[in-house]
Parts: C-alpha cells; sequence; structure tokens
C-alpha cells in the first residue's frame, strides 16, 4: 500500500473542493433559476451543496490515489472532466441552456464511467468514484425531466 503523504492528498482533495466553491459562490445568485423550469422531479435545494462537496472530497481522494501513477494523457482526462463539471452550473443556471446542461451531465457521466471501470480493473480504491457515478446518474435523470417539460412540449 502507498504511504500516504498529507499534503498531497490535501492538495488534490483542494483542487476541486476549491473550484467547486468558486462555482458555486459566483453564481449562488442565478441557482434559484431553478425555479422558472417546469418539472416533474423536485429537489430540496440544501442536497445539492451537500451531495456536491462530498463528491469533490471524493474526486480529490480518487485523484491522489490514481494520477499519480496515470500518464499525462490520463490527468489531462481527468481535468477536463473537472472543466467540464465546473461548467454545468453556468450552462444550466446562468445561461438556463437545459440541452447543454443535459450534454454535459451525460458527457460526464460517461467519462467518469470509463474512469471507474479502467481503474476498477487496477485497484477496488476506484470505488471511491463510485458515489459521483451513481450521482451523475440521477443528474441525468434530473436534466431529463427537465429536457422533456421545458423543451420537448
Amino acid at each position: 500500500m502507498k504511504h500516504v503523504e498529507i499534503k498531497d492528498l490535501v492538495i488534490d482533495i483542494l483542487v476541486p473542493v476549491a473550484s467547486g466553491t468558486i462555482v458555486g459562490i459566483v453564481f449562488k445568485d442565478y441557482t434559484s433559476s431553478i425555479e422558472t423550469f417546469e418539472r416533474n422531479i423536485v429537489i430540496p435545494p440544501i442536497v445539492f451543496p451537500i451531495a456536491w462537496s462530498i463528491i469533490y472530497i471524493l474526486m480529490g481522494i480518487w485523484y491522489y490515489f490514481f494520477g499519480m501513477e496515470a500518464n499525462t494523457k490520463q490527468k489531462i482526462f481527468y481535468y477536463v472532466l473537472l472543466g467540464i463539471n465546473l461548467l454545468f452550473t453556468p450552462v444550466l443556471f446562468y445561461f438556463k441552456n437545459i440541452s447543454l446542461a443535459l450534454l454535459i451531465t451525460f458527457v460526464l457521466l460517461i467519462g467518469n464511467m470509463y474512469l471507474f471501470i479502467s481503474y476498477l480493473k487496477k485497484e477496488r480504491k476506484s470505488f471511491i468514484l463510485l458515489p459521483y457515478v451513481l450521482w451523475l446518474i440521477f443528474a441525468n435523470v434530473l436534466m431529463i425531466d427537465l429536457f422533456i417539460n421545458n423543451i420537448i412540449r
């Protein structure tokens, strides 16, 4: 088992947590725009910051264990997915673009399923991404609900 370097672990956790926090703060005033959309599935707003805080921490822990041994393309892939993830909030809440937000959640689901499955073969610690994959499945269901109720109708 790899010796845990606390400083490196903290940095790897802080990157997604700080990035998500900044995006959350910048677009906080726009998140209430979800109320302007027709939808069948309504989730209490408090669920989202709690879920995302946990997910960002788990992403950082996952990157600590797998990012150090990943090649450059794999590291870039992780950061591209993180960047795409951070785009979701402004796309949906500021620009109110449901179609693009649905595409983002779908791309994130496929990309993170790839990471989860490919690293699961190497190490069981990859299970740390499972909550994120499950959340992305749920996010896709929510986005499909928004898409059907606001774009198709």
